[in-house]
């Protein structure tokens, strides 16, 4: 089964000897080899279940770059000082998914500035493999490897009443869980992917076979919080850009229900659009202004109300991935000009409702140029009183006010700051190619952010309390474009 019209990517079921399933990947011009365990115990290569290993890895010398390459280095200024790498960049940071950070909330990756930017070889070899041993220790770690014709339920049961089920959510023996809809990040495997490893577009295809079997564009569970949003849009976007779907017509039937990703993402996008004034409506109606309308049960798994989150880097991932999505081209002309539409609407409630005091309590969840120590402490006091959040769930506090300038609560940490001004750059840059711009007001918050943040080129830049993250990198490729045209 071909998953990918654009590598030779092979995937074969088969059984071991004991008549347990299993999965091999092998790409003959590349020379990768991968072996997958299917069953729900650990096989004797001392696999987990439901994990893989890689048994040849791809030779450098012959990976042949992907079209879609052109696309993520945009995402990717010039710079003169590499980022800093620590053996946290090469390894999964989180046993879990739901913790979100690292990996899981990420733009763009901090070893792609040396895979892609590198100054010489040896640089951008060493963010090559820095990439490839963490997408390596992820198939050996998290439970990602399935029957290619798994049934994916919402509930994230894959293969329910078969010896093969297993469930999204679940840990295995070794600890860790494959993935939340909010916390689908698959960016490290499509950025090997691009630069043409069969490593990144056989984890890639796995994960992806699973979220658009369980979350297809008409279902609701996708767009249960800003974040997950944006990541169903980004990996929409991903996936048409690692060719999937356009194999072979089994693997388009078999791993990807018939729905291609430049469908899905389209399908998305209209259910945004029609969905969005809703969503407003919803927003503007609630004191907390952290949670999209209630479509899970109140109570959704023993978990509690699900749609909790309406936080800066929540709407920093929304935003970016619906500018990554307007600025793919992927979309009919209608729906992007609605599409941008909504960011330029969504940008200005988002910055409106942060910045201004008064208008909503994204205030005290996000922090402002415009207020005093003296009116962010009156924000965390009225939002304290007012039970939202309850004592103890989100700690609030200054974290600084020089020149007037301040952030208020633990959230947003520097790199929701990060986030946000790159989301908006990105959002920027892709309304204008539809003729349209954020308001004014967007337009002067993300100039601000920018200025406080650490300069490009600097050893500042380069430091992040995130190890495989640099979301700034973002803002300053769009400025880098600005300046070069200007």
């Amino acid at each position: 089964m071909k998953p990918s019209g654009l590598c030779d990517l092979e995937l074969v079921h088969y059984q071991d000897p004991d008549g347990a399933l299993r999965l091999s990947a092998a790409s003959a011009s590349t020379g990768f080899a991968a072996d997958c365990n299917l069953s729900n115990q650990r096989d004797d290569l001392g696999l987990e279940a439901h994990c893989g290993a890689v048994l040849v890895p791809a030779v450098d010398e012959l990976l042949r770059p992907l079209p879609g390459l052109g696309s993520v280095m945009t995402l990717y200024p010039e710079v003169r000082m590499m980022p800093g790498l620590t053996p946290a960049d090469s390894f999964p940071p989180n046993k879990s998914s739901h913790q979100s950070g690292g990996p899981d909330r990420c733009f763009t990756v901090r070893a792609g500035v040396h895979m892609l930017r590198g100054l010489d070889d040896a640089q951008m070899l060493k963010g090559l493999a820095t990439i490839r041993a963490y997408v390596t220790a992820t198939l050996a770690n998290r439970p990602v490897c399935h029957r290619l014709d798994s049934v994916c339920q919402i509930d994230g049961d894959i293969n329910p009443g078969t010896p093969e089920a297993w469930n999204t959510d679940k840990f295995t023996a070794a600890g860790w869980n494959a993935y939340d809809v909010a916390h689908a990040h698959f960016a490290p495997e499509h950025l090997i992917g691009q630069v043409g490893d069969p490593l990144g577009v056989l984890l890639f295809a796995l994960r992806w076979s699973l979220f658009t079997k369980a979350h297809p564009a008409r279902t609701d569970f996708w767009h249960n919080q800003e974040r997950a949003v944006g990541v169903a849009l980004e990996n929409d976007v991903m996936a048409t850009e690692l060719g999937l779907g356009a194999g072979d017509e089994e693997a388009l039937r078999v791993m990807f229900a018939g729905v291609k990703p430049k469908r899905s993402l389209n399908d998305r996008v209209a259910r945004i659009v029609t969905d969005f004034p809703k969503w407003l409506d919803a927003w503007s109606k609630d004191l907390d202004d952290r949670k999209l309308p209630i479509i899970a049960p109140k109570d959704w798994q023993g978990h509690g109300p699900q749609l909790q989150g309406h936080y800066t880097f929540q709407n920093a991932q929304l935003l970016f991935g619906m500018a990554r999505a307007l600025a793919s081209n992927l979309l009919r002309p209608e729906l992007a000009v609605a599409l941008a539409n909504v960011i330029v609407e969504h940008a200005e409630y988002v910055i409106h409702r942060a910045w201004v005091r008064g208008t909503g309590k994204l205030a005290w969840a996000f922090g402002s140029t415009t207020f005093s120590d003296l009116e962010a402490q009156d924000a965390i006091a009225a939002a304290t009183a007012m039970g939202k959040p309850k004592a103890g769930n989100d700690p609030l506090a200054v974290l600084g006010a020089e020149g007037g300038a301040c952030f208020v609560g633990t959230l947003p940490k520097l790199q929701d700051v990060e986030m946000t001004c790159a989301a908006l750059y990105l959002a920027q840059e892709a309304v204008a190619t539809v003729g349209q711009s954020l308001t004014t007001k967007c337009l002067d918050a993300s100039a601000r952010m920018r200025a406080v943040l650490p300069a490009i080129d600097t050893s500042a830049y380069n430091q992040s309390s995130k190890p495989f993250t640099r979301y700034l990198t973002v803002a300053d490729a769009v400025l880098q474009r600005l300046a070069a045209v200007a």
